[in-house]
């Protein structure tokens, strides 16, 4: 197995976090442990002996409201370039402009996108580690362009910028309308679409543009970027297979780089077997009294993902009894089943009893704080209420099994 340097996790209360470091640990084998440090000195001290993959900090520490950004500072002054990951109860709007100044590779407050920058980051580690792969690096300038669309030529420079800065690719095209967008799609090939979803004429302007691509069999990954998201929309968005669709700036700036990622490792010629290897992924099984419920996920799933299919249960019984006889990528169960309020919390504790760690994610309608703190005790994975999000953290968690393969 592929080894990497450890991550390096730095908060003045060590055990704040101690769950997520559970995730990492249970996640990425190939880690060689995520380590603590209480205070900047004792990162920085850390840092002088150590080399690590990943560097994670909160943001405030007693006497200094910005320690995350004072200890990238002094790392950036060092020359030091690991990637830096701040999580923080906020998003301040000035210190992320001076996180993203140096270089700072994602600041979140949402821990589902924290663990999608810990996995894109960890998977590029784990890519530039391995020597079959090694060649990934040379090839990244190889990486076809991003297409982006805006009736303002001038939104979101920002953006623009730091995917300048993080990513070698053959540059940013920007289009004002959708004529021109698509124009521009006729004479060259694009990494990734992002576009607006209003424009001067048509208030769908961003869903017309894909229907007019799907229409065309171009099926380059496109993301709306939007003043905030519409569930009918979205639902339009789904259907023609969009990528991802959000109103925040950090979750656009984690689904770019998980979608530029993916190119990177498609453009590699010794990384071919990672889709050849894609079918070899193992079933979803999904478990709800209703064999009906949630249709339209499902189908998704199937469509972005290759694999031994979607196994149903609607039962805990029936669950157990699928899993003494397959082996799963991921579990998806909801929460409350027939006689069993806490359903999905006790599939999860036969699960761990029997020593089966498979990926396991509830979604239910509600979320519950003691069942809530009961399932990430056992080591659950997501604890979900809205569709984009469980969306969101199924992509995550299939491209981790995938990259494992």
């Amino acid at each position: 197995m592929t080894k990497i340097d450890g991550v390096l996790w730095v908060n003045d209360d060590r055990m704040a976090d101690a769950s997520i470091y559970s995730w990492i640990l249970r996640n990425y084998p190939g880690i060689k442990g995520v380590y603590c440090a209480a205070s900047t000195e004792e990162a920085l001290h850390l840092i002088s002996k150590n080399r690590y993959s990943l560097i994670v900090s909160n943001m405030r520490r007693p006497g200094d409201d910005d320690a995350g950004i004072t200890l990238l500072e002094k790392l950036r002054e060092a020359k030091i370039d690991t990637k830096y990951i701040i999580y923080s109860s906020y998003v301040d709007p000035e210190k992320e402009r001076k996180f993203l100044l140096l270089d700072g590779y994602g600041y979140t407050a949402y821990q589902d996108v924290l663990e999608a920058f810990i996995h894109t980051a960890l998977t590029t580690e784990l890519v530039k580690a391995a020597a079959s792969l090694k060649n990934v690096v040379n090839n990244a300038k190889e990486l076809d362009a991003v297409l982006w669309v805006n009736d303002d030529q001038y939104a979101d420079l920002g953006i623009r910028a730091w995917i300048n800065r993080n990513y070698h690719f053959k540059g940013i095209h920007c289009a004002t309308s959708t004529d021109t967008a698509l124009k521009l799609l006729s004479e060259n090939r694009y990494s990734l679409i992002i576009s607006n979803m209003r424009r001067p004429g048509d208030d769908d302007a961003g869903i017309t543009l894909l229907e007019k691509l799907r229409e065309a069999k171009i099926d380059t990954k496109y993301i709306i970027y939007s003043s905030y998201v519409d569930p009918e929309k979205e639902r339009k968005f789904l259907l023609l297979d969009g990528y991802g669709y959000t109103a925040y700036q950090d979750v656009l700036e984690a689904f770019i780089h998980t979608a530029l990622t993916t190119e990177l490792v498609k453009a590699a010629a010794s990384l071919k077997n990672v889709v050849n290897n894609a079918k070899e992924l193992d079933a979803v099984l999904w478990v709800n009294d209703d064999q009906y419920a949630d249709l339209g996920i499902r189908a998704w799933i199937n469509r972005n993902y290759h694999f031994k299919g979607i196994h149903c249960a609607t039962s805990t019984d029936t669950a157990l009894k699928l899993l003494s006889e397959n082996r799963y990528s991921l579990i998806i169960s909801n929460m409350r089943r027939p006689d069993d309020d806490w359903a999905g919390i006790t599939l999860l504790e036969q699960l761990r009893a029997a020593g089966i760690d498979t990926t396991y994610i509830v979604y239910t309608s509600c979320i519950d704080a003691e069942k809530e703190h009961r399932f990430y005790e056992l080591g659950g994975y997501s604890y979900i209420t809205h569709e984009p999000t469980l969306k969101y953290n199924i992509k995550v968690a299939l491209n981790a099994e995938m990259a494992k393969k």
